[in-house]
């Protein structure tokens, strides 16, 4: 089966990196999507707001957060 250029144009590229993780469509010059690669844990006084927030809302949301991890260190997944 020959691959047409509409194909290539659905195909989704998603980048996990420690720092930042980019999502885009192939083909494109830069990713659609880019943020950080972060997960923050609220304060129990915010903990009604959000159990957690993620990338660019940690950064927001910096003094809301006790706890702040990277979850992707040296390309793997950690717990």
């Amino acid at each position: 089966q020959q691959t047409t250029m509409s194909d290539a144009e659905n195909v989704l590229v998603i980048d996990n990196g420690s720092y930042q993780m980019r999502v885009g469509r192939a083909g494109e010059s830069a990713p659609d999507v880019v943020m950080h690669t972060i997960v923050g844990t609220p304060h129990k006084y915010f903990s009604s707001v959000k159990k957690y927030f993620f990338g660019n809302d940690v950064n927001t949301n910096r003094g809301q957060c006790s706890q702040i991890t990277y979850p992707i260190v040296n390309g793997f997944v950690q717990n």
